[in-house]
């Protein structure tokens, strides 16, 4: 669900190199609106959650977070767990919005390269977008494979 609805935000084609004054028109909106979701995914990923930590889904019968997201949102286990985990380590909320915790002043990350990130120490995070070695303009896959090297080095360290 994250790829598709994240799949416009990343342009192969810069807006200032369209010809057509209406497509560019359409192309902005439809890239405000996809950022609009990407911070609605932050804070969906909040809600949950609080109400897997306040287990608000037990008055209800549901048996957990899992059963709960899936009979309600159809959302299967590993989806829940990512968006849980990376509410939990890498998103926080800046007065009424929620950005991530490694946020640029003009782009974010999405949800999808968070998840990628979810698997590292918060401070692992920032240190590698303060270094410069991940940002928001990289593929999820260029993220994975900077995850993958760092957990590597950490481990030869050890």
């Amino acid at each position: 669900m994250t790829e598709i609805i994240e799949s416009g935000i990343h342009l192969d084609v810069k807006m200032d190199n369209l010809v057509n004054e209406r497509l560019k028109e359409h192309t902005a909106r439809i890239t405000s609106l996809l950022d609009g979701a990407k911070y609605n995914l932050y804070e969906v990923a909040m809600h949950l959650m609080v109400i897997k930590n306040e287990e608000l889904y037990k008055d209800d019968n549901f048996t957990d977070i899992y059963d709960y997201t899936k009979k309600v949102f159809g959302y299967g286990k590993n989806m829940t767990y990512k968006m849980v985990k990376t509410a939990e380590t890498l998103v926080e909320q800046k007065g009424e919005e929620y950005r991530s915790i490694i946020c640029h002043d003009d782009s974010d990350y999405s949800m999808s390269q968070l998840f990628e990130l979810g698997t590292l120490a918060p401070k692992e995070v920032v240190e590698l977008d303060a270094d410069g070695a991940i940002n928001p303009s990289m593929t999820t896959k260029e993220i994975r494979e900077v995850v993958k090297e760092t957990k590597e080095e950490k481990k030869e360290a050890e």
